[in-house]
C-alpha cells in the first residue's frame, strides 16, 4: 500500500492519487461505525491531501469531530466558532449542487465569523458538502483548512 508519511507532501502523480483514493474508499467501506468513518475522513484523508485542520459537521448533530482531536470539547472557543462557521457554510450552499467543493476564506463570511478566521485557520479553506437524502440538500459538510494551495486537479477526487 502506498502511503504518504507525516511531514511529506501528499502525492500529486495521478497514479499515486488513484491508489490512495482506492485505499481510502476501501477503508471507508470497511468502517464498522460512524465514528470510525469520521476518524478516517478527519485524519487518514491527509494521505490524499495535506491540510492543517479538518472539521466534520452535520446539521442534526452539530460538530462530529476535529482532526487530531479524540473528542472535541463542545465548549472550547474553537469548537464554538467552527460550529457557527459550518452552519453558515451549510446554509450558504444549501441550494448548490451536492457534489461541489467550495473555496472559503474570511472575506466571504459575515463580519463576526470572518473577523475570527485568522485566529483559528490559515488563509484558505474548502467546504465539501456531505450529501443528504436523495433530492434533499446537503446534510452537513467537511471543512478542510489548507496551509498551501492544492492543485485543482486533486479536488475532483473529493467529490
Amino acid at each position: 500500500m502506498l502511503m504518504a508519511h507525516p511531514g511529506e507532501p501528499a502525492p500529486h502523480d495521478a497514479g499515486d492519487l488513484l491508489v490512495l483514493l482506492l485505499d481510502l474508499a476501501h477503508q471507508a467501506r470497511e468502517a464498522r461505525s460512524r465514528d470510525e468513518l469520521a476518524f478516517l475522513l478527519l485524519n487518514d484523508s491527509q494521505r490524499l491531501l495535506r491540510y492543517r485542520q479538518a472539521a466534520l459537521w452535520f446539521e442534526d448533530t452539530g460538530l462530529r469531530g476535529l482532526s487530531g482531536v479524540v473528542e472535541p470539547d463542545p465548549n472550547a472557543p474553537y469548537a464554538i466558532w467552527v460550529r457557527k462557521l459550518c452552519a453558515h457554510l451549510r446554509s450558504s450552499h444549501r441550494a448548490v449542487a451536492q457534489d461541489g467543493v467550495f473555496v472559503v476564506d474570511r472575506h466571504q463570511l459575515p463580519p463576526a465569523l470572518g473577523a475570527e478566521w485568522s485566529d483559528w485557520l490559515p488563509g484558505e479553506g474548502r467546504w465539501l458538502p456531505v450529501p443528504g437524502e436523495a433530492g434533499q440538500p446537503p446534510c452537513g459538510g467537511l471543512l478542510l483548512a489548507l496551509d498551501e494551495p492544492c492543485p485543482e486537479a486533486a479536488w475532483p477526487l473529493w467529490q
